[in-house]
């Protein structure tokens, strides 16, 4: 009673309803609230471009979401932003990278969204030069690197400072002097301001207003209490922002890695940041040490490889010297020998490094550990759900009844002897040494595979005798021995009736261990046992095939003679098969796009030993029709008609493989041949540019009407045509001398040929076949040199194939009488060819080329006569 709205009684200075200090009796003038044109409203953006400011929101949108199992859908949204200026290329990028420095455990996602995004965003151009998604990421990659040590030395030199600080009454004072002069200029620029908004003037006077760097927060402490208290909340905040440099830096190398094993960066990129860490061990920073630890346990298995092996000891001495060295701290310390013992495990990490997982897998690790026996319940807690104790009644599962080995190495015992390490019944499990340690050895001398200890029946071993389960009444016989029956062995030792196939990820790992003890010692015999053995296993050999060249592609000091001939040695022992070969060459073509720019040899290599599996008839110019093109689709999403006309890349392919396929040692092909495979394979190539073709040396190979008539012009010019020969056709010839025959034999025809007719088909009528014809016998530019350099040291094969040659000149030129005399004679009397060739090339009735019937009929008087010369000079010989 006696109080209302206003507060107090009535009568003692307070302000009833009616009558206190209101708004509804405000008298005064009418104030009106200021309204800024520039209002905030949600949702609306306040950049300067704010189409840029919606995509990068947009972008972090869906990197938020980003996880395995929605992983292509995010994919595809990302690529649907517009792209159209370097800013957002660069945003995309920043945001990335600040996505996994700042979850490192996602680092393995990201690096697949970039090797996902490479070559899907467009290129822009600036100052000249092309700017791409990957050379922004190594710019990107480059500056957190050097950017992270940087801060972390900073906030270090930052909290020394502040530690160091003491309390100081005078500067304190003279700070509260300061800040009342600021407080006072600061209401004096403020009148000024509402003056001047007044006129209409204020927005311009807070735009010309600077920013006030921040006082020092010691500064403001009056008494040592105080500045002690405001000491110690700075020293916080400067661990923390240390603590964050710190994880930037680490997430930084993790990422780094991650993106080197997906192909985004080289290896020598890597060896670059290794050598940058450990320049100095005598006194080196932690950090780096730290990183250097997270670097080598991501990429060491991958950079670990016999052509960067004294790179690779070098670093792992030096390592070696970082574990010993006091000045770093015992963790860092013991991180190094982590690493160090993590080599010599074969960089086989002793735990999975768990990383984002699909739902599928999230929901089969929950079943293992909710299965009897899975991780959830590996027995010997303190007390069971159910309340059991130690060791009665426990539900081990499948192995519970036996000693459980974990995925450490270490046993657990469920059961206990009666005079063990502890003498109580129903005693808490116990967990001793690895289990190699405790199993008894065999005859060889090495640790018994049995789970009891290699001993059947529960005898024997040091968990036989006296074993038994402390849950079990006397009397009655126990778990071990009923498991030990007769009946229960027979169906453990029964064989399955068929062996499931090596997983991918095993057949890899030994495929790189065959490969590497290769090329390190070149011991073919070596790697068909080990094929042999992978075969036994069920091992998908594609697998092997595909790795190996990968490998050889990759690696620095490979060798590619050496490899062409272990593949040719395995094919001829029958290790693989021609699927397998297919498979492999499949698997590796489809990748040529990505692989061609780390390794531009990477068509040539790999068409030389598909050209040598094709010749060989171990694989099939079919695998790169409907296979290659289905294995191409699921490898990049994208469905290409005509692979080898949209793609440069594999245009360059299939020359290649025509030049090697031409310039087989063993059996050479006709080019035609090639074109027809590739017809009946379904694969439409379209006519090779010239560029190409002079580019990657085989205008002999497709000699057209324009090259030969080059050298046919110079020819009769009287210009000699060694210089010629050799930019063109020593390569060739030394690998198919046949085609080098066939080409300098069109080179013979031009030059004899009518010049008025157009077809070139008739020969020249000036051309007197009575003498020796000059463009062959000439000393100084005569044709027969450079047969001569074709036919090389071939021998009666060659000369056979050289004949043929002539025998088609002959033919095309309409078998005009006295022509194919007249270059036999020529090449005979030039020693070119010899005798034993013509009979060979007379008495052959195998060979398909045109005009044999008919060069034979002209030539016949000449060759009898030859034989009969040949007799005399034998009689004369013998008498």
């Amino acid at each position: 009673p006696g109080m209302r709205h206003g507060g107090g009684h009535h009568g003692k200075g307070g302000h009833n309803f009616r009558g206190g200090n209101n708004w509804d009796m405000y008298s005064g003038p009418k104030v009106e609230l200021h309204k800024t044109e520039n209002k905030f409203v949600v949702g609306q953006l306040k950049s300067e471009d704010p189409e840029e400011e919606k995509k990068q929101k947009e972008i972090k949108s869906v990197l938020n979401k980003l996880t395995p199992q929605n992983f292509d859908k995010l994919v595809l949204k990302v690529i649907e932003i517009k792209f159209d200026q370097e800013k957002s290329l660069v945003g995309l990028i920043d945001q990335i990278f600040d996505k996994s420095l700042t979850e490192p455990t996602f680092c393995e996602l990201y690096a697949q969204l970039c090797q996902s995004l490479r070559d899907q965003l467009p290129e822009f151009e600036s100052e000249g030069k092309k700017v791409t998604f990957r050379r922004v990421l190594l710019n990107k990659c480059q500056e957190e690197f050097e950017r992270g040590d940087m801060s972390v030395k900073k906030t270090r030199a930052e909290l020394a400072e502040v530690e160091k600080r003491t309390f100081d009454p005078k500067a304190a004072e003279e700070a509260a002097k300061k800040a009342a002069e600021d407080k006072k200029e600061e209401e004096s620029t403020s009148k000024e301001g509402e003056d001047a908004a007044a006129a209409g003037e204020g927005e311009a006077a807070k735009a010309e207003e600077a920013p006030k760097a921040p006082a020092d927060p010691l500064l403001a402490a009056k008494t040592e209490k105080e500045f002690e208290k405001l000491k110690k909340k700075k020293i916080k905040d400067i661990q923390d922002e240390e603590l964050q440099a710190r994880r930037r830096m680490q997430g930084n190398v993790i990422f780094i890695g991650q993106l080197y094993m997906h192909q985004m960066l080289t290896e020598k990129i890597m060896h670059k940041c290794i050598v940058e860490q450990l320049k100095d061990i005598e006194n080196p920073e932690q950090e780096s040490v730290e990183c250097l630890c997270k670097l080598m346990t991501t990429i060491g298995g991958q950079i670990d490889q016999p052509k960067s092996k004294k790179m690779i000891d070098e670093y792992f001495r030096r390592l070696e010297q970082l574990a010993k060295n006091k000045n770093l701290d015992s963790r860092i310390r013991f991180m190094v020998q982590d690493v160090i013992d993590l080599r010599y495990n074969s960089w086989r990490l002793r735990r999975k490094v768990e990383g984002p997982k699909l739902l599928s897998e999230v929901h089969k690790d929950a079943m293992q550990a909710m299965a009897p026996g899975g991780r959830g319940n590996r027995g010997g807690g303190r007390r069971g759900d159910r309340g059991q104790d130690y060791g009665r009644g426990q539900d081990y599962g499948r192995r519970g009844r036996d000693n459980l080995l974990h995925d450490d190495g270490f046993v657990e015992y469920s059961k206990r002897p009666q005079s063990g390490l502890s003498g109580r019944a129903g005693a808490m499990p116990t967990r001793l040494a690895p289990a190699n340690l405790l199993r008894p050895k065999g005859r060889d001398g090495r640790p018994s595979t049995s789970p009891a200890g290699g001993a059947r029946g529960g005898k024997g071993g040091m968990l036989g005798k006296g074993m038994r389960d402390q849950g079990d009444r006397p009397g009655k016989p126990g778990r071990a021995g009923a498991e030990s029956s007769p009946a229960k062995q027979a169906a453990a030792e029964k064989p399955s009736p068929s062996k499931p196939a090596m997983s991918e990820e095993e057949t890899t790992k030994k495929a790189k261990g065959i490969i590497e003890e290769f090329h390190s010692l070149y011991d073919y015999k070596e790697v068909a046992e080990c094929i042999k053995e992978l075969k036994q296993k069920n091992a998908k050999l594609g697998i092997v095939l595909k790795y190996w060249l990968t490998d050889l592609l990759e690696g620095k000091k490979r060798s590619v003679d050496n490899f062409r001939k272990l593949i040719k040695e395995l094919g001829s022992a029958g290790l693989f098969t021609k699927d397998d070969f297919n498979s492999g060459l499949v698997q590796i073509i489809c990748t040529l796009e990505d692989l061609e720019i780390d390794v531009p040899k990477a068509p040539s290599i790999v068409a030389q030993i598909m050209a040598d599996l094709v010749a060989a008839k171990r694989a099939s110019i079919d695998a790169l029709g409907k296979p290659l093109s289905k294995a191409f689709e699921d490898f990049t999403g994208d469905k290409v008609e005509n692979l080898f006309d949209d793609t440069e890349v594999y245009q360059d392919f299939a020359l290649h493989l025509h030049k090697s396929l031409v310039l087989q040692d063993a059996a050479p092909w006709q080019l035609k041949d090639v074109q027809a495979e590739f017809a009946k394979a379904g694969i439409k190539l379209k006519p090779f540019e010239e560029k190409k073709i002079e580019r990657h040396g085989c205008k002999a190979i497709f000699a057209g009407p324009a090259f030969v008539s080059e050298a046919t012009q110079a020819l009769q010019g009287g210009a000699d045509l060694s210089e010629w020969y050799d930019r063109n056709l020593a390569g060739v010839a030394g690998a198919n001398p046949k085609l080098a025959c066939s080409t300098l034999a069109e080179v013979l025809r031009r030059a004899i040929a009518d010049p008025k007719d157009a077809s070139t088909s008739k020969i020249n009528p000036e051309v007197d076949l009575e003498k020796e014809l000059d463009v062959i016998v000439n000393p100084k530019n005569g044709l027969f040199k450079l047969f001569q350099k074709a036919l090389g040291k071939g021998g009666l094969a060659v000369e056979f194939d050289c004949l043929l040659a002539l025998q088609l000149v002959h033919h095309n030129l309409g078998a005009p009488k006295g022509l194919m005399t007249r270059l036999l004679t020529d090449f005979y009397d030039s020693d070119v060819l010899s005798e034993e060739s013509f009979t060979k090339w007379r008495d052959d009735n195998k060979d398909e080329t045109p005009g044999k019937l008919k060069a034979i009929s002209d030539c016949t008087s000449y060759l009898n006569w030859l034989a009969e010369q040949s007799s005399e000079d034998e009689s004369d010989e013998k008498e």
